[in-house]
Protein backbone atom coordinates (compact mmCIF):
# COMPACT_ATOMS: atom_id res chain seq x y z
CA UNK A 1 0.00 0.00 0.00
CA UNK A 2 1.37 3.37 -1.15
CA UNK A 3 0.68 6.86 1.27
CA UNK A 4 -1.67 7.98 -1.48
CA UNK A 5 -3.84 4.66 -0.75
CA UNK A 6 -3.54 4.93 2.65
CA UNK A 7 -4.59 8.41 3.03
CA UNK A 8 -7.49 7.60 0.25
CA UNK A 9 -9.01 5.03 2.69
CA UNK A 10 -9.01 6.46 5.99
CA UNK A 11 -9.63 10.03 4.71
CA UNK A 12 -13.75 9.26 4.56
CA UNK A 13 -13.46 7.77 8.30
CA UNK A 14 -11.83 10.87 9.44
CA UNK A 15 -13.92 13.59 7.93
CA UNK A 16 -17.14 11.90 8.97
CA UNK A 17 -15.91 11.51 12.37
CA UNK A 18 -14.14 15.19 12.80
CA UNK A 19 -15.44 17.17 10.46
CA UNK A 20 -14.23 20.16 11.31
CA UNK A 21 -10.89 18.98 10.97
CA UNK A 22 -8.57 18.70 7.77
CA UNK A 23 -8.61 14.71 6.82
CA UNK A 24 -5.37 14.70 4.77
CA UNK A 25 -3.48 17.15 7.36
CA UNK A 26 -4.34 14.93 10.10
CA UNK A 27 -3.36 11.83 8.29
CA UNK A 28 -0.03 13.51 6.60
CA UNK A 29 1.26 14.27 10.59
CA UNK A 30 0.25 10.90 11.75
CA UNK A 31 2.34 9.50 8.67
CA UNK A 32 5.22 11.89 8.59
CA UNK A 33 5.72 11.71 12.31
CA UNK A 34 5.33 7.77 12.51
CA UNK A 35 7.21 6.91 9.49
CA UNK A 36 9.59 9.58 10.41
CA UNK A 37 9.37 11.28 7.34
CA UNK A 38 10.17 15.32 6.58
CA UNK A 39 6.65 17.05 7.02
CA UNK A 40 5.74 19.33 4.26
CA UNK A 41 2.32 19.59 4.17
CA UNK A 42 0.46 18.66 0.51
CA UNK A 43 4.50 17.72 -1.07
CA UNK A 44 4.42 14.59 0.67
CA UNK A 45 5.40 11.60 -1.76
CA UNK A 46 2.30 9.84 -2.03
CA UNK A 47 3.88 6.81 -3.92
CA UNK A 48 5.99 5.53 -0.81
CA UNK A 49 5.12 1.82 0.00
CA UNK A 50 4.55 1.50 3.24
CA UNK A 51 4.98 -1.90 4.64
CA UNK A 52 2.43 -4.43 6.35
CA UNK A 53 4.11 -3.68 9.70
CA UNK A 54 3.49 0.34 9.24
CA UNK A 55 0.38 0.09 7.59
CA UNK A 56 -1.01 -1.78 10.73
CA UNK A 57 0.83 0.64 13.10
CA UNK A 58 -0.58 3.68 11.37
CA UNK A 59 -3.94 1.89 11.13
CA UNK A 60 -3.98 1.61 14.90
CA UNK A 61 -2.75 5.47 15.10
CA UNK A 62 -5.99 6.59 12.64
CA UNK A 63 -8.26 5.05 14.85
CA UNK A 64 -6.94 6.65 17.87
CA UNK A 65 -7.53 9.80 16.19
CA UNK A 66 -11.52 8.85 14.79
CA UNK A 67 -12.26 8.43 18.98
CA UNK A 68 -11.01 11.80 19.51
CA UNK A 69 -7.27 11.41 20.46
CA UNK A 70 -5.35 14.62 19.58
CA UNK A 71 -2.91 13.33 16.22
CA UNK A 72 0.30 14.84 18.37
CA UNK A 73 -0.43 12.77 21.44
CA UNK A 74 -1.35 9.60 19.37
CA UNK A 75 2.59 9.88 17.66
CA UNK A 76 3.58 11.68 21.05
CA UNK A 77 5.35 14.58 18.40
CA UNK A 78 4.68 17.79 18.44
CA UNK A 79 6.61 20.56 16.22
CA UNK A 80 7.16 24.18 17.72
CA UNK A 81 8.97 26.70 15.07
CA UNK A 82 10.57 24.44 13.33
CA UNK A 83 12.25 21.82 16.02
CA UNK A 84 10.90 18.75 17.60
CA UNK A 85 9.35 18.12 21.13
CA UNK A 86 8.32 14.79 22.45
CA UNK A 87 4.61 14.74 24.22
CA UNK A 88 2.28 13.15 26.22
CA UNK A 89 -0.84 13.87 28.15
CA UNK A 90 0.86 15.34 31.16
CA UNK A 91 1.22 18.52 28.82
CA UNK A 92 -0.98 20.46 26.64
CA UNK A 93 -0.34 19.90 22.55
CA UNK A 94 1.80 23.60 21.79
CA UNK A 95 -0.39 26.09 19.98
CA UNK A 96 0.24 27.99 17.05
CA UNK A 97 -0.46 31.05 19.54
CA UNK A 98 2.35 30.51 21.37
CA UNK A 99 4.19 30.23 18.66
CA UNK A 100 3.32 33.61 17.59
CA UNK A 101 4.11 34.77 20.86
CA UNK A 102 7.74 33.36 20.84
CA UNK A 103 8.26 34.76 17.14
CA UNK A 104 7.54 37.88 18.36
CA UNK A 105 9.90 38.00 21.30
CA UNK A 106 13.05 36.48 19.62
CA UNK A 107 12.14 39.79 16.98
CA UNK A 108 11.89 42.01 19.84
CA UNK A 109 14.85 40.49 21.80
CA UNK A 110 17.41 39.59 19.14
CA UNK A 111 19.76 42.46 20.33
CA UNK A 112 20.01 40.67 23.99
CA UNK A 113 23.54 39.76 24.35
CA UNK A 114 23.06 37.59 27.65
CA UNK A 115 19.30 37.72 28.50
CA UNK A 116 18.67 35.84 31.68
CA UNK A 117 14.64 34.17 30.89
CA UNK A 118 12.48 32.34 33.15
CA UNK A 119 9.68 30.84 31.74
CA UNK A 120 7.00 30.15 34.49
CA UNK A 121 4.80 26.83 33.37
CA UNK A 122 7.22 25.23 30.98
CA UNK A 123 5.23 22.21 30.49
CA UNK A 124 6.37 20.14 27.39
CA UNK A 125 9.52 23.00 27.20
CA UNK A 126 8.45 24.00 23.85
CA UNK A 127 8.94 28.08 24.91
CA UNK A 128 12.73 27.45 26.93
CA UNK A 129 13.92 25.33 24.29
CA UNK A 130 12.82 27.42 21.85
CA UNK A 131 14.25 30.63 23.19
CA UNK A 132 17.04 29.00 24.65
CA UNK A 133 18.14 27.37 21.11
CA UNK A 134 17.47 30.84 19.09
CA UNK A 135 18.57 33.42 21.45
CA UNK A 136 22.03 32.23 22.17
CA UNK A 137 23.89 33.22 25.20
CA UNK A 138 20.76 33.04 27.19
CA UNK A 139 20.60 31.66 30.46
CA UNK A 140 17.41 30.01 30.46
CA UNK A 141 14.86 28.42 33.92
CA UNK A 142 12.10 26.56 33.03
CA UNK A 143 9.70 26.02 36.01
CA UNK A 144 6.74 24.04 36.42
CA UNK A 145 4.48 22.14 39.08
CA UNK A 146 4.73 18.54 37.29
CA UNK A 147 7.45 16.56 37.51
CA UNK A 148 6.04 14.50 34.62
CA UNK A 149 6.22 17.82 32.99
CA UNK A 150 9.69 18.92 33.95
CA UNK A 151 10.80 15.27 32.69
CA UNK A 152 9.65 15.79 29.29
CA UNK A 153 11.26 19.70 29.55
CA UNK A 154 14.65 17.82 30.15
CA UNK A 155 14.54 15.24 27.68
CA UNK A 156 13.17 18.08 24.83
CA UNK A 157 15.95 20.45 26.05
CA UNK A 158 18.55 17.40 25.29
CA UNK A 159 16.42 16.54 22.13
CA UNK A 160 17.43 19.85 21.13
CA UNK A 161 20.61 20.48 22.22
CA UNK A 162 19.79 23.25 24.84
CA UNK A 163 20.85 23.90 28.81
CA UNK A 164 18.18 24.93 30.75
CA UNK A 165 17.90 25.57 34.29
CA UNK A 166 14.57 23.39 35.61
CA UNK A 167 13.22 24.25 38.75
CA UNK A 168 9.89 22.36 40.18
CA UNK A 169 8.09 25.16 41.87
CA UNK A 170 4.25 25.83 42.70
CA UNK A 171 3.64 29.32 41.98
CA UNK A 172 0.70 29.73 44.04
CA UNK A 173 2.49 28.97 46.84
CA UNK A 174 4.32 31.84 46.01
CA UNK A 175 7.77 32.52 44.19
CA UNK A 176 11.02 33.22 46.30
CA UNK A 177 13.21 36.34 44.91
CA UNK A 178 16.39 35.38 43.34
CA UNK A 179 19.92 36.13 43.41
CA UNK A 180 20.28 37.31 39.94
CA UNK A 181 17.97 39.77 37.91
CA UNK A 182 15.49 38.57 35.16
CA UNK A 183 15.87 40.15 31.82
CA UNK A 184 12.89 38.24 30.47
CA UNK A 185 9.78 36.44 32.03
CA UNK A 186 7.41 34.40 29.37
CA UNK A 187 4.16 32.68 31.02
CA UNK A 188 1.60 31.12 29.34
CA UNK A 189 0.09 30.25 32.44
CA UNK A 190 -3.34 28.70 32.97
CA UNK A 191 -6.14 31.27 32.04
CA UNK A 192 -9.93 29.35 31.33
CA UNK A 193 -11.58 29.49 34.78
CA UNK A 194 -13.68 26.47 35.51
CA UNK A 195 -17.25 27.60 34.29
CA UNK A 196 -16.01 28.22 30.70
CA UNK A 197 -15.46 24.07 30.48
CA UNK A 198 -18.88 24.54 28.28
CA UNK A 199 -16.88 26.26 25.59
CA UNK A 200 -13.53 24.20 25.12
CA UNK A 201 -13.81 21.29 22.88
CA UNK A 202 -14.39 18.10 23.93
CA UNK A 203 -11.44 16.75 22.72
CA UNK A 204 -9.09 19.04 24.68
CA UNK A 205 -11.14 18.81 27.94
CA UNK A 206 -10.88 14.78 27.46
CA UNK A 207 -7.29 14.79 26.75
CA UNK A 208 -5.03 17.82 27.94
CA UNK A 209 -4.10 18.08 31.62
CA UNK A 210 -6.39 20.59 33.45
CA UNK A 211 -3.77 21.64 35.77
CA UNK A 212 -2.60 23.41 32.38
CA UNK A 213 -5.92 24.63 31.56
CA UNK A 214 -7.85 25.96 34.23
CA UNK A 215 -7.45 28.59 37.44
CA UNK A 216 -8.98 28.20 40.87
CA UNK A 217 -12.59 29.06 40.53
CA UNK A 218 -13.13 32.69 40.64
CA UNK A 219 -9.56 34.03 40.60
CA UNK A 220 -8.41 33.66 36.63
CA UNK A 221 -5.79 36.06 37.15
CA UNK A 222 -3.76 34.68 39.99
CA UNK A 223 -0.84 33.20 38.08
CA UNK A 224 -0.48 37.20 36.54
CA UNK A 225 -0.38 38.34 39.99
CA UNK A 226 1.96 35.98 41.25
CA UNK A 227 4.48 36.52 38.24
CA UNK A 228 4.04 40.00 38.51
CA UNK A 229 4.66 40.07 42.55
CA UNK A 230 7.65 38.18 41.72
CA UNK A 231 8.88 40.47 38.66
CA UNK A 232 8.20 43.56 41.34
CA UNK A 233 11.87 42.45 42.81
CA UNK A 234 13.65 40.73 40.06
CA UNK A 235 12.80 42.14 36.93
CA UNK A 236 15.35 44.01 35.77
CA UNK A 237 15.28 47.96 34.85
CA UNK A 238 15.07 47.40 30.95
CA UNK A 239 13.51 44.02 31.57
CA UNK A 240 9.99 42.65 30.02
CA UNK A 241 7.34 40.36 30.64
CA UNK A 242 5.67 38.51 28.26
CA UNK A 243 2.20 36.88 28.65
CA UNK A 244 -0.17 34.87 26.90
CA UNK A 245 -3.94 35.32 27.78
CA UNK A 246 -7.71 35.23 27.67
CA UNK A 247 -8.82 37.89 25.82
CA UNK A 248 -11.54 38.57 28.31
CA UNK A 249 -9.56 40.05 30.80
CA UNK A 250 -8.05 43.18 29.13
CA UNK A 251 -9.70 45.53 31.20
CA UNK A 252 -8.86 43.25 34.40
CA UNK A 253 -4.94 42.53 33.36
CA UNK A 254 -4.64 46.46 32.54
CA UNK A 255 -5.72 47.13 35.75
CA UNK A 256 -4.14 44.94 37.72
CA UNK A 257 -0.77 45.67 35.92
CA UNK A 258 -1.04 49.51 37.08
CA UNK A 259 -1.84 48.44 40.85
CA UNK A 260 0.83 46.93 40.91
CA UNK A 261 3.07 50.00 39.75
CA UNK A 262 4.07 48.70 36.06
CA UNK A 263 3.83 51.80 33.70
CA UNK A 264 4.51 50.07 30.41
CA UNK A 265 1.59 47.80 28.91
CA UNK A 266 0.29 46.39 25.53
CA UNK A 267 -1.77 43.96 23.86
CA UNK A 268 -1.13 42.70 21.08
CA UNK A 269 -3.28 40.59 18.56
CA UNK A 270 -3.02 36.58 17.32
CA UNK A 271 -3.06 36.02 14.07
CA UNK A 272 -7.50 35.36 14.52
CA UNK A 273 -7.36 38.87 15.85
CA UNK A 274 -7.66 38.22 18.90
CA UNK A 275 -5.54 40.14 21.91
CA UNK A 276 -3.90 36.85 23.00
CA UNK A 277 -0.74 38.73 24.14
CA UNK A 278 0.68 41.18 26.40
CA UNK A 279 3.36 42.90 26.77
CA UNK A 280 4.46 44.74 30.36
CA UNK A 281 7.82 46.76 31.49
CA UNK A 282 8.53 49.20 34.68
Amino acid sequence: MTINEFIEKWSPAVKENLPDEDARLILEILICDILEIPFQYGNLNGSIEISNSDSSILSKGVKKVIEGVPVQYVTGISWFLGLKFKINRHVLIPRPETEELIDYILIKESDSKTPVIIDFGCGSGCIPVSVAKFLPGSKVYAIDISAPALELTTENALLNGVELNIINMDILAGIPAMDEKIDIIISNPPYIEPDEKSQIDMNVLDNEPHLALFTPVGNPLIFYRQILQFASQSLSDTGSIYFEMNPHYVDELTKLTREMGYKQIEFKEDITGKLRFCIIGR
